[in-house]
């Protein structure tokens, strides 16, 4: 008899499906969330998650509730593992079952449930590799038709970049064509002085890389205070750049209505660099 296979850390996205497929008893978390806007968590598990998943929310069921008996101080205080098991039973979750979890912030949330998780008892569980982002495009491709491709991917908080060279291109590059009536259909993208402050606050470690690999995305607080902003600020730039950049095509930056785009700012991070709207030369703009 073959034995079901073990997932001490790390899963892919492909083993992931394969155990769906099994049928073995399994439970997968959603532990997505932003410390500078807790709602954006759920709004961002209700607007895309793996079906079947559930949220894990860090302020409701991974932390203890105010005036409750807490395992720990901190802004996040741990539940009693009491409490804890209590939750898990509440969702159904059981100790025959295999556990997965995963976040859209490079481990920093599901990371606490995985843990946890082991302090209560159980050594079924599994941090998905890559996260929401590894799920969404498995084996994915992409045709390379130019001589020189850059390719952008986040993963988490972190952006990506790698160069693609082939031989030959499939198709010749030619210089745009002024229109002879002078209409513009297609137009550099016009921004503000504050909406392109907080682009560049946003790539800035990508842009100050200097070589290939990975650059981090800064989370809201962190981009607010380095610009010296309220959140408040922040999040309302934030908002009228991504509707901006929306309205003209750009995809990923918001859900619809009432709804927050799954990692907006990491979307951000992407399109920006990939279609220079900022380089290198404009860190100069950061205070």
């Amino acid at each position: 008899m073959t034995s079901a296979p073990s997932f001490p850390l790390l899963i892919s996205a492909v083993q992931l499906q394969n155990l769906q497929a099994s049928g073995r008893p399994l439970m997968v978390f959603d532990c997505s969330f932003d410390l500078a806007q807790p709602s954006a968590g759920m709004a961002q598990y209700q607007e895309a998650h793996i079906p079947g998943a559930l949220y894990a929310d860090l302020d409701k069921h991974l932390s203890a509730r105010p005036g409750d008996p807490a395992a720990s101080g901190g802004r996040h205080p741990l539940p009693s593992r009491e409490a804890f098991a209590a939750w898990l039973r509440s969702v159904g979750f059981n100790n025959a079952m295999q556990a997965v979890v995963y976040d859209r912030q490079g481990v920093n949330y599901c990371g606490r449930l995985w843990w946890m998780l082991k302090w209560a008892g159980h050594e079924n569980v599994a941090v998905l590799d890559g996260g929401l982002q590894a799920w969404l495009a498995p084996g994915g491709a992409l045709p390379v038709v130019f001589a020189h491709t850059v390719v952008w991917f986040t993963a988490g908080s972190t952006t990506y970049e790698f160069e693609v060279f082939l031989d030959e291109s499939s198709y010749e590059p030619v210089e745009a064509v002024p229109a002879v009536d002078g209409t513009i259909t297609i137009g550099r993208v016009q921004l503000t002085p504050d909406q392109k402050l907080l682009i560049v606050a946003l790539c800035e470690n990508v842009l100050r890389r200097g070589d290939r690999g990975a650059g981090h995305v800064p989370q809201s607080g962190a981009a607010a205070q380095r610009l010296g902003w309220t959140i408040t600020k922040f999040n309302r730039k934030l908002d009228n750049v991504c509707e901006k950049l929306s309205e003209l095509g750009v995809r990923g930056l918001r859900g619809g209505p009432t709804k927050l785009a799954s990692s907006r700012k990491a979307r951000l991070v992407e399109y920006a660099m990939a279609a220079r709207v900022v380089t290198a030369d404009d860190l100069d703009l950061l205070p």
